[in-house]
């Protein structure tokens, strides 16, 4: 009898285990979150849409998981139609602070009408 009452609440321990665990979707494949940030990070979307003169703009909702604030940096780096990088200015890190739980759209604008694919990249700010 107690190796069945053991084996039930094992069971349920698991099941509520299971239940309590969320697990992330998976992120778009252009987005690159640094490995130490964890899953204190995370881009829930990448939107890309050309505007005015042709130039693309993306903006990616970046969510802070935690209760604290978070320091990163971000860049862009932008690829022409043959998938050759862009060198540009843009392509610099952009610092940006994410309050506790916050969802923020981190924005670029494409250096050329040529850009037609972009990669983000998030790390933590170096201190």
């Amino acid at each position: 009898m107690k190796m069945s009452t053991m084996f039930a609440a094992a069971l349920l321990g698991a099941a509520l285990a299971g239940c309590v665990t969320e697990q992330l979707p998976p992120m778009d494949p252009r987005i690159t979150v640094a490995g130490n940030l964890g899953e204190r990070v995370y881009v829930t979307e990448l939107r890309c849409v050309e505007g005015s003169g042709g130039f693309r703009t993306f903006q990616a909702l970046t969510v802070n998981t935690t209760g604290l604030e978070l320091p990163v940096q971000w860049r862009a780096v932008w690829y022409d139609g043959d998938g050759m990088e862009i060198d540009t200015i843009v392509s610099s890190w952009n610092d940006a602070m994410l309050q506790p739980n916050e969802t923020k759209g981190l924005m670029c604008t494409a250096p050329s009408p040529d850009a037609e694919d972009v990669r983000i990249y998030i790390r933590e700010m170096p201190r």
